[in-house]
């Protein structure tokens, strides 16, 4: 065999390495994204839990929570108190929505998270808190309820 028989041979050789390598890391990235969607829907269903358990767990933060839902909070403390829910609230789908974008988020946990925040969006307290908190969230997020909300008001 000659030198130029064995150069390629080398090269060959050094192509297949390339693409295996190529193919290994594609393998890890697909893995470490599914790891990554695996405890962002662990996070969002914590997340939502939380705040479950927040206004459950006490009778007076459920009182103010249902009735700033529908907007007959008379004491400025308790509007107070429901802002601070509904901006918990607001924040977390975001997280959940800008996650989505990103693709780090699977589609049934999108729809059922949007679908719940489409149904406290179209109760009047919540549909006015959002109006005066939005400006604290993300331009694509407050753009993609803001459809939304056009869309149920028609």
């Amino acid at each position: 065999m000659n030198w130029d028989a064995l150069s390629a041979i080398a090269e060959l050789l050094g192509a297949i390495a390339v693409v295996a390598t190529l193919i290994y890391l594609s393998l890890q990235i697909r893995a470490q994204t599914e790891s990554t969607r695996s405890a962002n829907t662990i996070h969002v269903r914590a997340a939502a839990n939380d705040i479950n358990e927040q206004i459950a767990s006490d009778p007076e933060m459920s009182r103010i929570y249902f009735a700033g839902l529908s907007g007959d909070l008379e004491d400025e403390n308790d509007r107070n108190r429901f802002e601070l829910i509904a901006i918990q609230i607001f924040r977390a789908v975001e997280g959940v929505f800008l996650e989505y974008e990103r693709g780090m988020v699977d589609l049934p946990l999108w729809e059922a998270t949007d679908e719940l925040m489409g149904w406290i969006i179209s109760q009047p307290g919540a549909e006015a808190s959002w109006h005066r908190q939005k400006r604290f969230l993300a331009k694509p997020f407050q753009e993609y309820y803001a459809a939304r909300i056009e869309k149920n008001s028609t």
